[in-house]
């Protein structure tokens, strides 16, 4: 476990500006195991919280978070992977830190919703929407701070964009 804090502590809590002492090679396995860890940790949050936001967006089953975002981490190494110079393991580490802690905002008002059992969809949507808009400000921090083009952030956006609109197109499977 030490080992494993210890190679994933720059993507929890980088640091003001990266240098290149902190590009060294990372242990890639325990990097590997952050980025599942995280991704499984965010699909079964938002997978719960989707379920608040029928029906303003379609009730597509639980698995639809995993996809969702596995599909981050393939669609960003494809687009941006060649931007990254050699910090494509470091980016993704900072990304999947930065939906894990919008997921984790999301915990305080998921735990309400159980116990209340309050139906207040307005009100759920519209905390989503603010996580949102909180989650690409950290995005973009985090990519200044990586020192990589501003455009990683805008390729994180269309991504969830395209989601929208396929999860619109397609409707409840």
């Amino acid at each position: 476990m030490p080992n494993f804090i210890e190679e994933n502590k720059l993507v929890v809590f980088p640091p003001k500006k990266f240098k290149a002492v902190h590009f060294q090679n990372p242990h890639l396995a325990w990097r590997w195991l952050y980025l599942f860890f995280a991704w499984f940790v965010i699909s079964i949050l938002l997978g719960y919280y989707g379920e608040l936001l029928v029906p303003v967006v379609p009730d597509q089953g639980f698995y639809r978070e995993f996809i969702m975002s596995a599909g981050q981490l393939v669609f960003q190494t494809l687009v941006i992977g060649h931007l990254t110079k050699g910090r494509l393991i470091h980016y993704l580490g900072n990304m999947m830190t930065v939906s894990l802690i919008g997921a984790l905002l999301l915990l305080p008002v998921l735990c309400f919703a159980w116990i209340s059992h309050w139906e207040a969809l307005w009100w759920y949507t519209g905390y989503f929407l603010i996580i949102v808009g909180v989650i690409i400000l950290i995005h973009k921090d985090r990519v200044e701070r990586l020192d990589l083009p501003w455009v990683i952030t805008l390729s994180w956006i269309l991504y969830r964009i395209l989601l929208l609109i396929a999860i619109y197109s397609i409707g409840p499977l």
